[in-house]
């Protein structure tokens, strides 16, 4: 197995892996059918009609000697399979649904591999890491973010209430300071609208974190049936966490 990616086996031989420098995480595909309760082969017909569904593939020395070649299927589409066969009924998924929504699937993984950023282990102070003039536009959300967002709030993703669901889920978490700093460079004008994207202010290893914090509440929107489950899950995962100064991740 390549030496940038962390491999962990649970005691029901379910397989986690993290890539080292990017903290993408994902499981094996014979793995995830397990969770899911039915057969891998099932599975593999799922994902296989997801786009972008296969994270990387991970050489692994079996217990018999032999080494086989393992498919890792992405964190994201691991969640998508798993709300998909919690819907049909299989008690396995749901179990494992409810077991880890509450903290996102890819932190779920971290936890399971024990992989963290640099930044994650400690709280990291933002304040000194924006910027008074903006950045060149770079898309901040997915269109698996943005369908999400979509789905659960029942709005389409141009409406201006939008705009209140970013600030309330992305941004009210980087803690005050940050907020303050950019009412300051990007101030709201009377018809609601800012001069640049709030993004746009932070600088790259800001901006990395907060593409972190996004992804996680993409997975928690993921597998949540409404916007009241979705609330519950933000709550779960982020209440209590939140600094005043600094973005908790």
């Amino acid at each position: 197995m390549a030496s940038d990616i962390v491999r962990f086996v649970d005691d029901q031989g379910i397989e986690y892996y993290t890539i080292t420098a990017t903290g993408e995480s994902g499981m094996s595909l014979r793995g995830l059918a397990r969770f899911c309760g039915v057969h891998h082969s099932s599975v593999q017909k799922f994902v296989g009609g997801l786009n972008d569904a296969i994270l990387d593939t991970a050489r692994v020395s079996a217990a018999t000697g032999r080494t086989a070649t393992v498919k890792i299927v992405r964190d994201t589409i691991c969640a998508d399979t798993i709300a998909y066969y919690a819907t049909q009924g299989k008690p396995e998924a749901v179990k494992a649904l409810v077991g880890f929504a509450a903290i996102g699937i890819r932190s779920f993984i971290h936890s399971q591999t024990g992989w963290t950023v640099r930044a994650q282990s400690a709280k990291v102070m933002l304040s000194g890491l924006m910027l008074r003039e903006p950045a060149p536009w770079e898309r901040l959300c997915s269109d698996g973010f943005i369908g999400e967002a979509c789905r659960l709030t029942g709005y389409q993703w141009n409406w201006k209430v939008m705009g209140k669901f970013l600030k309330k889920h992305i941004y009210d978490r980087c803690g005050s300071d940050v907020q303050v700093y950019l009412n300051e460079v990007n101030p709201v004008d009377e018809h609601g609208n800012r001069p640049s994207k709030n993004h746009q202010h932070f600088q790259p290893e800001a901006r990395a974190m907060l593409q972190q914090h996004v992804k996680t509440v993409e997975d928690l929107m993921r597998v949540s049936v409404n916007a009241q489950m979705f609330e519950k899950l933000m709550g779960a995962r982020f209440d209590g966490c939140n600094q005043m100064t600094v973005f908790d991740i």
